[in-house]
């Protein structure tokens, strides 16, 4: 990823953010605990943000490594600032794996939606969902990106997770890249 300015750069179109924004306002009552694994630029953070309850923390996620090192970090911190008008959001520089283990010491809070748009290899995905997947409350939303054919990996984990009882209620909005499911008792 060296040589792109990451203040031209973004991960969504506006088509998804919107997407984003309208799936965070259906929820009720407003998100507290938001969590998010792959902070890119911050575009989606800043969404989240936003569309979070007043009282609200968006934890971003992101390790800013192969090549989205300073540059792409102090973009996201440019767009999730205050006079941003965002919420409160906490980045954490690490891996989704580490971030999920420490969880319940960082904040211990359960999460009410947890975002995952970090590696899309299907494996990883899996993975974000299932380290994850005791820290979401009953009935929680996920929430992702980057659900289109340029992703396989993304839609087949997904899927796998509706099949095997972690996700319920899958929905998809593949012109926006975007798909959401309920995080099932299990």
């Amino acid at each position: 990823m060296s040589g792109i300015d990451p203040r031209k750069h973004r991960y969504y179109s506006q088509a998804g953010l919107d997407q984003l924004a309208e799936v965070m306002d259906a929820e009720r009552p407003a998100p507290r605990c938001v969590v998010e694994i792959g902070s890119g630029v911050g575009d989606s953070a800043r969404t989240l943000a936003r569309h979070a309850g007043t009282d609200s923390v968006t934890w971003s996620i992101d390790p800013y490594r192969f090549g989205r090192g300073d540059a792409f970090l102090a973009e996201f911190y440019r767009r999730t600032s205050p006079h941003e008008q965002v919420r409160k959001v906490v980045q954490v520089r690490m891996g989704s794996a580490e971030a999920a283990a420490r969880w319940p010491r960082m904040c211990g809070e359960l999460i009410d939606v947890l975002h995952i748009d970090g590696d899309h290899a299907s494996k990883a995905v899996n993975d974000d969902i299932t380290l994850w997947h005791p820290h979401v409350k009953t009935g929680g939303l996920y929430v992702g990106h980057d659900w289109d054919t340029a992703h396989d990996g993304v839609r087949r984990a997904v899927t796998r997770a509706v099949e095997n009882g972690w996700l319920e209620s899958l929905r998809t909005w593949p012109c926006a890249g975007v798909w959401a499911a309920r995080r099932a008792d299990r």
